[in-house]
């Protein structure tokens, strides 16, 4: 983001990621710009903002960071791009916790600094960024390995995590503010 000295205009984009196909570059580029857009409105999370939970078993920053990392690698690289993926790194990630979205049991993450998080979804974003381009259709259809009735083309996989990345982190900047402007002042 960069202001336009002449009138002050903010000048923002969504730039295409370099790839095979076009329409993947497009929806990569989104997905970054995104997750980027995010981390500038979170900011700066203590470790204890990171925990927090509203109430036991509710969402926390941190455990929603790793649910997105992990959800990305198991759409992206292993439905996506055909690629072995641990389907279990969400647990991995939570230090054997197991996170339930549907039944609304979201266990404490581990204490770490933001950073740590940011490190797990970055090495996750560059292993996406690698395969994903590479793919040369997006109305490929692929069959989702944990549901075998239901398929899906590779453009609606990369649709789905960029919604389901700005859903969730939208939730963690919600926690962020609550956080701070709610329980930490009284």
């Amino acid at each position: 983001m960069t202001a336009n000295p002449i009138n002050a205009v903010t000048f923002r984009d969504a730039p295409p990621v370099e790839a095979r196909s076009p329409e993947i570059g497009l929806l990569l580029g989104l997905l970054e710009a995104g997750t980027q857009n995010m981390r500038r409105e979170l900011g700066d999370v203590d470790e204890d903002a990171l925990i927090w939970q509203p109430y036991p078993n509710s969402h926390s920053i941190g455990a929603l960071l790793i649910h997105v990392t992990a959800c990305e690698a198991a759409w992206l690289h292993l439905v996506a791009a055909g690629q072995e993926t641990a389907l279990d790194m969400e647990e991995a990630l939570m230090g054997g916790a197991s996170i339930d979205q549907y039944e609304g049991i979201w266990p404490a993450p581990p204490r770490n600094p933001l950073s740590w998080y940011y490190a797990q979804h970055d090495e996750v974003r560059a292993r996406t960024l690698a395969l994903v381009r590479e793919l040369p259709d997006p109305d490929e259809v692929r069959a989702v390995v944990w549901n075998p009735n239901r398929t899906c083309t590779v453009r609606w996989i990369v649709h789905h995590i960029i919604e389901h990345e700005a859903y969730h982190l939208g939730q963690a900047v919600l926690l962020h503010l609550m956080k701070e402007r709610m329980v930490d002042k009284g």
